[in-house]
């Protein structure tokens, strides 16, 4: 996400906490949450919580789920359950800009992996 690695002791309820590393070797923290599911090589789960000047939105959930497929793996990533105001879908359309530039790069990954097991 954004060049960020993300650190986790992946324990359900434990932090999931997205990091920058910065040119002098310190990190920034982009974006905080916790581990909701962790299943290896099936489903990672996270609540995000939202810090931000611009919307009031607090927390969303964010979702990854490998599928297989006779052609591959599917890699499903979802995001969701923003609050029915005006600043939810402000962020959803922030987030969903953020999946769609990233995109391409993910496919050409993924139809490179062979095997994930």
């Amino acid at each position: 996400m954004y060049n960020c690695q993300l650190h986790s002791s992946w324990v359900i309820s434990s932090d999931a906490v997205w990091k920058e590393k910065n040119e002098d070797g310190t990190f920034t923290t982009h974006l905080e949450g916790k581990v909701l599911e962790y299943n290896p090589y099936d489903k990672l789960r996270f609540s995000i919580f939202h810090k931000s000047n611009q919307h009031n939105l607090k927390e969303s959930e964010l979702s990854f789920t490998l599928e297989n497929q006779s052609a591959g793996i599917l890699l499903k990533i979802e995001q969701g359950e923003f609050p029915n105001n005006s600043e939810g879908n402000k962020l959803y359309e922030e987030c969903l800009a953020g999946l769609n530039f990233v995109k391409d790069n993910l496919i050409i990954t993924i139809n490179e992996v062979t095997s994930i097991k």
